[in-house]
Order: C-alpha cells, then sequence, then structure tokens
C-alpha cells in the first residue's frame, strides 16, 4: 500500500482554518473518508467475485 500527499487536503486545511469553517471542513473530510471506504470495498469485493 502506497501512501500518497494529497496537496488539495491542505489547501482544504488553509482556506477553512482562514475562515474559520472548521465544522465544513469536518463535513467535507467524512465525505470524502466514505468515498475513499466504499472505493476500497468495492475492489476488495470485485476481486472476490473475480
Amino acid at each position: 500500500m502506497q501512501i500518497t500527499i494529497n496537496l488539495q487536503i491542505f489547501l482544504f486545511i488553509i482556506l477553512f482554518v482562514l475562515t474559520s469553517q472548521i465544522k465544513l471542513y469536518g463535513l467535507v473530510m467524512m465525505f470524502a473518508l466514505i468515498h475513499e471506504l466504499r472505493t476500497y470495498f468495492r475492489r476488495i469485493d470485485f476481486k472476490a467475485k473475480a
């Protein structure tokens, strides 16, 4: 498993910290986590069926 650093995440952090919208940042990160977990489990499910 390779870990990559996405500069967009740091851009979002700076943007939301400067505008004091930490709740909105948390919501965006929650949806991003759900999206990543969904693609991870779909990949596992596809390998199991193949």
